[in-house]
C-alpha cells in the first residue's frame, strides 16, 4: 500500500514539474531516462524513470500540445520511453538491434550525438574531465556507431544534434562525417541533418534555418524568438 502511495506521489510530482516548465515557456520537455556520461553517481545503463512516470510526463505534455524527448543510452531505458510515447531519443549509444526495430515501428526519432563522445574521448582529460566520466565516455564512443548502424538498417528516423559546448562547438560538423560512415549517401546524410530534426520538433516544411553559430551566441530570449521565426517561415 505504501509503495503504491509512493509511486502515485512521484507521478504527481512529475505532472507538476512538466506543467511548471510549460507554464514558464518550454516548447518541449526533456527527461533524463537513463544515467549520464558526466554525472558522478550513476552508470550509463541505469534507468531513472519507471514506465508509469514516463507516461505521466508524456500525457501531461501532450495535453498542453507539447511533446517529450528523452536522454537515454541503454536499450531498457529506450524501450520504456518508446512504450510511453516519447517522441525522440537523444544519444542511444548502447541500443541493441531489437530496440532499434522498436523505434522504427513506433516512428520514434533518434538523435545521436557521436561527435561529442569522439572529441571528449580524445580531449576530455585536457578539459579537466575526471577518469570516471572518461571511462563512460569511452564506452559511449565505442558503441555509438554500432547503435547508429542498427538504427539505420531498421529504418529509424534519424536526426542530428550535439552536446558540444565551449571551445568544442566549432567541431559540430564532425557529426555528419561520423554519420557518413554508416549512412553513405548525400541524401541520407542531409535527411539526418535538417529534415528529420525539423519534423521531430513539429516544425512545418516551410521552416527556415539560420546559422547555428549565430543562434547559439544569441541570448536565450533571442533564441526563443528565432525559433518562432523559423517555424513561421520568416527569415
Amino acid at each position: 500500500m505504501a509503495a503504491g502511495r509512493s509511486a502515485g506521489l512521484r507521478e504527481r510530482e512529475i505532472r507538476r514539474g512538466v506543467r511548471e516548465n510549460i507554464r514558464t515557456g518550454a516548447d518541449q520537455i526533456k527527461v533524463m531516462a537513463s544515467g549520464g556520461a558526466m554525472s558522478p553517481a550513476d552508470e550509463l545503463d541505469t534507468i531513472q524513470y519507471s514506465p508509469e512516470e514516463l507516461r505521466m510526463a508524456v500525457q501531461t505534455a501532450t495535453a498542453a500540445g507539447k511533446y517529450v524527448l528523452a536522454h537515454a543510452y541503454s536499450s531498457a531505458a529506450i524501450r520504456n520511453c518508446v512504450e510511453a510515447g516519447v517522441r525522440s531519443i537523444e544519444h542511444g549509444n548502447l541500443m541493441d538491434e531489437a530496440t532499434a526495430a522498436l523505434l522504427a515501428e513506433a516512428g520514434t526519432y533518434l538523435v545521436p550525438t557521436l561527435s561529442t563522445y569522439e572529441l571528449l574521448h580524445r580531449q576530455g582529460a585536457e578539459h579537466g574531465v575526471a577518469p570516471e566520466p572518461l571511462e563512460k565516455i569511452r564506452m559511449a564512443h565505442e558503441q555509438g556507431l554500432r547503435s547508429l548502424e542498427y538504427a539505420y538498417r531498421a529504418g529509424v528516423r534519424i536526426a542530428s544534434g550535439s552536446d558540444l559546448l565551449g571551445p568544442m562547438f566549432e567541431h559540430k560538423h564532425r557529426e555528419l562525417s561520423l554519420k557518413a560512415e554508416i549512412m553513405p549517401t548525400t541524401r541520407q546524410r542531409y535527411a539526418g541533418s535538417s529534415g528529420s530534426p525539423r519534423a521531430a520538433a513539429g516544425w512545418p516544411r516551410s521552416c527556415r534555418y539560420t546559422s547555428a553559430t549565430s543562434w547559439w551566441r544569441s541570448t536565450p530570449t533571442a533564441r526563443r524568438s528565432a525559433s518562432t521565426r523559423w517555424c513561421t517561415g520568416a527569415r
